[in-house]
């Protein structure tokens, strides 16, 4: 607590300046909460630069009002400074440690910069402090699926929509935990809660169609799942014809139907659609499927046209494919659980297009674990395949 009231008291001194009078007691209290009034003011109409002006002021008069702290905190989240938003978070629980709403922020910007298991911590103080806090719950559960603990997720998404039936976002993510535990149809029926609340949503029609995917891949009713899937893939498309994913989980149905000339089809459709680092992603795929369906021509034609200067994940992607990035590297720069699985499905589509079966097959097992996702999906089919 010490260090952060050390940090705090050096913020304090440099934001004081700025104040050409000095005020105490009452009076420097009214003033710091117009400040505060003030900042919030400006944070809501997008003055984001004011707004962080007027907290330094509040601050300056009240320097130990963790509230002040919070809400500056949350502008500077705002502002893409993240780790600037830590240390008022901090400050603030140092100065406060009830405060449930400090917790939970400090928890989102731990989130934020994919530092999950750091975020689990103060995302249970928080809930510990309001137990009935809807996003609390919410950001603990998205925490967990983030660091693959699924049966932690849907209890703490379960507690988030108990909370409030109408967290669209809770519903969904919940749906997505069950579709990684290979609940498919329970994935399913929790996508179709968010889209009653949020029927426009063509994202929320095409992961609803993947869960149908999903099922369809171990039902015997195989086809009645298939066309709930293409209905759920169409409704998608209908509310946003330039609505990638959907298109590229069309071409997936494909794959699984075996009919890759309306797969090859819905791949074109989607790159039409796409620029970038999405256009690459696209093409990453669409090589996955043509390799898959024994297209290798197509495949190679599909991952020649991924730009060379990119940068992030896909730029990864792309020199591991082509041969620039070592296999052993490329496992290496794998950030967090769903790069793993991905990194692993690449990896076992690459011996896949190279012909070592027995490789492919040990890699794209282990991507399977968590389903529901484009490429588990896409292993599971690859993996049948080879075991015929």
């Amino acid at each position: 607590m010490y260090r952060w009231l050390v940090i705090g008291l050096v913020i304090f001194s440099a934001a004081a300046d700025e104040v050409s009078e000095p005020v105490e007691g009452a009076a420097a209290d009214e003033q710091a909460e117009k400040f505060a009034r003030n900042a919030k003011r400006l944070h809501e109409q997008g003055d984001l630069k004011g707004a962080l002006l007027s907290y330094d002021q509040a601050i300056s008069l009240a320097q130990t009002n963790a509230d002040y702290y919070c809400e500056r905190g949350k502008l500077k989240l705002d502002l893409g400074k993240h780790s600037h938003a830590i240390v008022d978070f901090r400050i603030a629980v140092a100065f406060n440690p009830e405060l449930s709403q400090a917790w939970l922020q400090l928890g989102i910007a731990n989130y934020i910069l994919e530092k999950y298991r750091a975020a689990l911590k103060p995302l249970d103080r928080s809930v510990s402090l309001n137990g009935k806090n809807a996003r609390g719950w919410f950001w603990y559960g998205l925490a967990c699926q983030k660091m693959a603990d699924d049966d932690r997720a849907i209890r703490f998404l379960r507690r988030a929509v108990r909370f409030d039936p109408k967290f669209t976002s809770a519903w969904y993510h919940l749906g997505r935990s069950h579709a990684m535990r290979g609940e498919p149809l329970t994935a399913a029926e929790k996508f179709g809660k968010a889209i009653k609340l949020d029927p426009e949503d063509a994202g929320l029609y095409s992961t609803r169609g993947l869960s149908y995917l999903q099922h369809a891949l171990i039902s015997t009713d195989r086809n009645a799942f298939l066309g709930a899937a293409a209905n759920n893939f169409r409704k998608a498309l209908r509310l946003n014809p330039n609505f990638i994913d959907a298109s590229v989980n069309f071409a997936l149905l494909y794959f699984v139907k075996g009919n890759s000339g309306a797969m090859n089809t819905r791949l074109k459709q989607a790159l039409k659609k796409a620029e970038g680092a999405r256009a690459a992603t696209v093409r990453f795929r669409a090589w996955a499927l043509m390799t898959a369906a024994g297209k290798s021509r197509k495949a190679a034609k599909f991952l020649a046209g991924v730009p060379r200067n990119l940068s992030g994940r896909a730029g990864i992607i792309r020199a591991f494919l082509t041969g620039t990035l070592s296999e052993t590297e490329f496992k290496a720069r794998a950030k967090n659980v769903q790069q793993q699985s991905e990194t692993w499905f690449y990896i076992g589509m690459k011996y896949l297009a190279a012909g070592n079966r027995k490789a492919a097959a040990a890699s794209l097992e282990r991507c399977t674990a968590r389903g529901g996702a484009f490429g588990a999906l896409t292993a599971v089919v690859a993996l049948s395949r080879l075991k015929k």
